[in-house]
């Protein structure tokens, strides 16, 4: 049934909040992954970085204006689209940047120089597992060129749904012929409730079944386990643990204190919490939903538009103090505010009021911190930071699709 070596130095002269500023999620479960997150911040060495400097000197100033000419935010798109066509579609090896290219490109698109469209070429990482006498796909283990299929449980089933692609759509994986819907099965079977309330870990899988589109029917499904869910109870418990890792930026916002990243609540999560935030959002098609869920993520989006300019000082606090580190902190603020203008987008389409001055800075925010990047020559350096750093080449090209995403969601008529 369907619903059925840079690291120790910049992390002992920042000091705990520059542990932050690595430059994607968490890839996978292994402890090498972890270890991948945490030295990501190598892309480039100290020396090198204090020569970077950013594409217009006025942007160092905390007196920017936050409001972004049309132009500048079109100039942007097409350098992130630049950028993406070059090195996201480029091997149909590389899951990584496969599946982010599915953010921001049509699914049929056939790949430059490759007989394969970019659905296809996604769908051919599959594997099969065998879990609870069963032969289910999914994707394990990591590419030939060293990415790991799948950085999130359910993320590439997810994001073949939110790219459009049917159920019936057919694969083979390990010899076995299987369809876009087993994947979403194979999702519910292989389900496990989340360790200590970690939903953050599991957002994607419940974005998936929204975009499945089966909860407003049957939302309940049993496990190879026997156990039986209901996915609205879910996502109900996935609200709630969102706000309650929120709540010391709520601590922050009500008594005025500076805003810091500490590994606490949502800035421990995968991608700074706000998968977690989209997946109660997209989940309000459901009417039941809706109704239990508008007073939690309205509370949500209240505390979200305001973190979106409290983490900017943070940002720009770091980038003067450490003026060496530029590339870096400003990497994560791409990454950031893409995550960011997407999740508002799907509060936003959940019927829920926004803030439109947050959107509107935060749109500023994300323009200027890809022409930093681009002043500091990073996307022209790629093949260099692929040699030295796989994983934050993964990271500059997965995050670019999200920024991109991001503000197309607000800026397209």
């Amino acid at each position: 049934m369907l619903f059925s070596p840079l690291r120790s130095t910049v992390a002992l002269a920042v000091g705990a909040s520059l542990l932050f500023f690595g430059l994607g999620c968490p890839r996978d479960s292994t402890e090498k992954a972890e270890e991948d997150e945490k030295e990501t911040v190598a892309s480039v060495k100290p020396e090198e970085t204090k020569k970077d400097a950013p594409a217009q000197p006025s942007l160092e100033t905390k007196e920017t204006t936050r409001a972004v000419s049309p132009m500048r935010v079109a100039g942007v798109k097409a350098k992130l689209d630049r950028h993406l066509r070059r090195w996201a579609l480029r091997s149909p090896e590389n899951t990584w940047a496969l599946i982010h290219a599915l953010l921001v490109y049509p699914k049929d698109l056939e790949l430059p120089g490759h007989d394969i469209s970019l659905v296809d070429a996604v769908l051919s990482m599959a594997t099969t597992v065998e879990v609870g006498g069963r032969t289910v796909p999914t994707f394990t283990g990591r590419a030939q060129d060293g990415t790991p299929r799948e950085p999130h449980a359910n993320q590439v089933v997810m994001l073949l749904l939110l790219a459009g692609v049917e159920l019936d759509y057919p694969f083979e994986a390990d010899g076995k012929q299987f369809t876009v819907r087993d994947l979403v099965e194979s999702a519910l079977w292989r389900f496990e409730p989340p360790k200590d309330d970690g939903w953050e870990h599991e957002a994607w899988t419940l974005i998936a079944l929204a975009h499945a589109g089966r909860h407003s029917r049957d939302p309940s499904f049993v496990n190879h386990k026997g156990q039986r869910f209901d996915g609205q109870d879910l996502v109900k418990r996935a609200a709630d643990h969102l706000n309650r890792e929120m709540e010391f930026i709520e601590h922050a916002r009500s008594t005025g204190a500076e805003l810091q990243k500490r590994r606490e609540g949502v800035h421990s999560h995968p991608c700074g919490g706000l998968h977690l935030a989209s997946a109660p959002a997209i989940w309000m098609i459901d009417t039941e939903v809706r109704e239990a869920l508008l007073a939690s993520m309205e509370r949500a989006a209240t505390t979200l538009a305001w973190r979106a300019v409290a983490e900017h000082e943070i940002y720009e606090k770091a980038r003067e103090e450490h003026p060496g580190h530029g590339l870096m902190v400003t990497a994560q603020e791409m990454k950031f505010y893409g995550h960011w203008l997407e999740t508002m987008a799907d509060i936003r389409n959940a019927g829920i009021e926004v803030d439109q001055e947050s959107i509107d800075k935060s749109i500023a925010f994300l323009v200027e911190a890809v022409e930093r990047l681009d002043g500091y020559g990073t996307f022209g350096r790629m093949e260099e930071i692929r040699q030295r750093r796989a994983q934050t080449y993964r990271d500059l090209i997965g995050d670019a699709a999200h920024a991109l995403r991001g503000l197309r969601l607000w800026t397209e008529d």
